[in-house]
């Protein structure tokens, strides 16, 4: 390599340098569009290209050697596609132009270097898979190497006879000189190629800061710290405070604060170290406005010197609306507190942050269960419904709709878990266009409630005495059986035999236990899924849904069964029974009940007359079971009835009825407490008036036998008096029936000779003579001659 070669070399690498000190130099900021640029960065490169290859070392005719492929691979690997393809379109023309024999290794040395730039710069440079800041000299210098091996490979396209002579002649400066020179213009490129990005980074923040500044809806200030005067504020800030910028800058921190100047001046020195980032404080604006502020400070660095960088929200009205709030919020609280029902508020994570008194009550706390899951606390269930009340609870939320319980909800206590039933309803909260900000529960305690309405509801369809279901129920649910797939449905009427003559005899009372007792014997007499009702009065109904006629037979042979098993003690029950029986969807089931209850009724007509003579028998028994000087003295007064009606001329008809009369005269008695009927000591008057009670008694019993009404009159009054003196009515002389004063002479001689338990028995003598001195005051003196002749007087 001679001297000429070597300053051919020098000269080449130092027009190298022009390329990097023109990156170097390239506006970072133009108006010019960024094509623009890499056109105009292609042409310098061309002319930089050119004056490097018309610098060239000629090494024998028509072969040139110079540093283009340098030139071109570190154009393509650093400034890209546009400009490579311009300064590599012109330095092959140019070649062109030269010609000689190695015209054509010279194009593709130009073509090769720049290939290979390219290559580098789009899956190294370029690729977002490797650090572009991170390559290193070595990489740099080996891609330098690689071109100019290639070069030299690309030598062995010159004819044969020059071929081994240049590479002699260039292999150093291609090998050692070249992939220097590489490196150091790579490394000077790469160096602006980071402070060019960088700048760009730089100005793109500086251009994001100053439309922050400008356009920030903060009052933005910066402050310097030594003086605490303001270097900069922003629009935001001039238009809150009404200052100028001019006025502004000629004011400092003290001047809008309401602080004390040493506290002012030290929460600027404090932002600067970071120890008081953010604090409240009070300002005062031009016009003498007070504002509440909230202020956000820290350091910045701008020009090398030290600056504090305040962020300022007016909050005033903030402050304003809080302490209203706080207001409301302290009544509100105090409100829902001491009203009447259950409140309970949670959060967003549904956790208790109120509950009042009445909550704790009805869930039986002591303590207030706060920041506990509402749904661990209250334990809430519906028989009726399978979504619990956490489900529940997160649905209305979700959802954000208000929940109110339709259905019946039980608690259980926390104390002692003890079941109430609840009412309740779940609010969503939704504060300031936020959904799910918690709930309120508002739950009351309906256990008193709910039993009065099932109370309500068990009135509605159940008699009230005997506890059976009612008509109205008795009908509803016939309604429902009344279908195909229940046939045969069988109804059964029942009507209670005795009821009027109890009623009469002893009262209501004693007939609403015959009732009771007939409704517990119709209660065992029949199945489960049967249906019985008290149809009104002394009337039943029982429903036998899928039962024939047949089978039905057997409910009516428990229920007579039960009847005469049955342990009461007034009269043995009796019910006459009617049945009917639907086998057809045609037949109307108003039809059947008619027809049961004509079938009862005929039953009732057959079996009557006996039914009641065993009523009547019933009583007499349980009459003189009391007292045996009843039961003789109604032996006596049939007796002596047959004696004096046969001498008074009556007919044997006569006869029967008197003596009838006479056996029942005193039936009334059975409804007098034992206590009276055999009390030794003198009676009270409270006692006589039920003594004398007995005949209206006795008369209502026999009136609702019908065997027995005609002789109510005579039982009625056969304690009136001839004068009118008697009782119940006072009649007198012949409007007394006419077998009542025949019984009024008998049973006052009976009752004198047989003596009473509270008075001694006289001599049949005594008694005649009685009897003779009250003719025509309590007796009726006719009756009273013909006693006398029958009883020897």
């Amino acid at each position: 390599m001679n001297t000429e070669m070597i300053l051919s070399f020098i000269s080449n690498i130092l027009l190298l340098m022009s390329l990097a000190v023109v990156y170097s130099i390239f506006p970072y900021e133009s108006r010019i569009k960024e094509i623009y640029k890499k056109i105009i960065m292609g042409f310098v490169v061309a002319i930089i290209g050119v004056t490097i290859m018309y610098r060239q070392f000629e090494l024998m005719d028509g072969v040139l050697f110079d540093a283009r492929a340098v030139a071109i691979s570190v154009t393509a690997m650093f400034l890209g596609v546009i400009p490579t393809l311009i300064g590599g379109l012109a330095m092959i023309a140019y070649r062109i132009y030269l010609g000689g024999v190695g015209m054509l290794t010279g194009v593709l040395w130009i073509i090769f270097a720049a290939t290979i730039g390219l290559f580098w710069r789009h899956f190294r440079l370029k690729n977002p898979k490797f650090q572009k800041y991170n390559i290193s000299w070595i990489e740099l210098y080996l891609i330098g190497f690689f071109v100019q091996v290639v070069m030299i490979l690309l030598l062995l396209t010159l004819p044969n006879t020059l071929r081994d002579e240049v590479l002699n002649a260039v292999a150093f400066a291609l090998l050692i000189v070249f992939p220097l020179g590489s490196l150091i213009i790579s490394e000077f490129m790469l160096t602006q190629r980071f402070r060019f990005f960088q700048h760009l980074k730089t100005v793109s923040s500086e251009k994001q800061y100053k439309k922050l500044f400008s356009a920030s809806q903060a009052m933005i200030f910066l402050i310097d710290p030594e003086n605490g005067h303001f270097v900069d504020v922003n629009e935001s800030a001039m238009k809150k405070y009404n200052y100028t910028f001019k006025e502004f800058t000629q004011l400092s921190v003290i001047d809008v604060s309401l602080l004390n100047p040493a506290d002012s001046k030290q929460d600027v020195i404090d932002s600067l170290s970071n120890e008081l980032n953010h604090y409240m404080s009070r300002h005062i604006t031009k016009d003498g406005v007070i504002l509440d502020v909230e202020v956000y400070s820290g350091s910045m660095i701008i020009d090398n010197k030290e600056y504090v960088l305040s962020s300022v929200f007016d909050v005033t009205e903030k402050l304003e609306k809080e302490r209203q709030f706080k207001d409301v919020d302290s009544k509100l609280r105090a409100t829902l507190l001491s009203v009447g029902e259950g409140i309970v508020v949670t959060d967003d994570n549904h956790k208790i942050t109120l509950i009042n008194d009445k909550a704790l009550e009805i869930l039986g706390e002591i303590k207030r269960p706060i920041n506990k899951n509402i749904c661990d606390i209250f334990r809430i269930y519906s028989n009726k419904s399978n979504v619990s009340f956490k489900e529940l609870f997160h649905k209305s939320i979700e959802d954000n709709k208000i929940f109110h319980s339709d259905i019946t909800y039980s608690l259980l206590r926390n104390d002692n878990d003890e079941e109430i039933y609840v009412d309740f309803s779940i609010s969503p909260i939704n504060l300031e266009g936020k959904t799910n900000s918690g709930a309120i529960l508002v739950i009351r305690d309906e256990t008193i409630e709910e039993e009065r309405k099932e109370q309500i509801r068990y009135i509605s369809q159940h008699d009230y005495l005997t506890e059976l279901y009612n008509r109205f129920y008795f009908e509803e649910q016939l309604s429902r059986l009344d279908t195909k797939r229940q046939l045969p449905l069988t109804i059964i009427m029942g009507d209670v035999n005795g009821l009027k003559l109890l009623n009469d005899a002893f009262s209501h009372i004693e007939g609403d236990k015959l009732l009771i007792e007939i409704s517990k014997i119709l209660k065992k007499g029949i199945r489960q899924e049967d249906i019985l009702a008290r149809w009104g009065g002394d009337e039943f109904a029982i429903l036998l849904p899928q039962t024939s006629l047949e089978n039905s037979k057997k409910v009516y042979s428990r229920i007579k069964d039960l009847c005469n098993k049955s342990m009461y003690q007034t009269i043995t029950p009796s019910i006459s029974l009617g049945c009917a029986t639907k086998i057809s969807e045609d037949e109307h089931v108003n039809d059947i009940i008619k027809l049961a209850e004509e079938r009862m009724y005929h039953e009732k007509l057959l079996e009557g007359k006996e039914m009641r003579n065993d009523l009547v028998r019933a009583l007499e028994k349980r009459l003189f079971e009391r007292s045996a000087d009843i039961r003789i003295h109604s032996e006596n007064m049939v007796k002596y009835a047959d004696i004096l009606g046969n001498e008074l001329g009556i007919n044997e008809d006569g006869i029967k009825v008197l003596k009838q009369t006479a056996r029942l005269h005193d039936i009334g008695l059975i409804a007098l407490d034992t206590a009276i009927l055999t009390k030794i000591e003198p009676l009270d008057e409270r006692e006589w008036d039920r003594i004398r009670s007995h005949s209206e008694i006795g008369s209502r019993i026999v009136l609702s036998i019908n065997e027995l009404q005609h002789i109510s009159k005579d039982i009625l009054h056969h304690h009136e008096r001839f004068d009118g003196t008697g009782y119940p009515t006072g009649l007198s002389g012949n409007s007394i029936p006419y077998f009542a004063r025949i019984i009024s002479v008998i049973d006052a001689y009976d009752s004198m000779t047989t003596g009473r338990i509270y008075k001694e028995k006289i001599s049949h003598k005594e008694a005649i003579e009685e009897i003779k001195r009250c003719s025509e005051t309590q007796f009726d003196p006719d009756i009273v001659k013909t006693f006398l002749k029958a009883f020897k007087g």
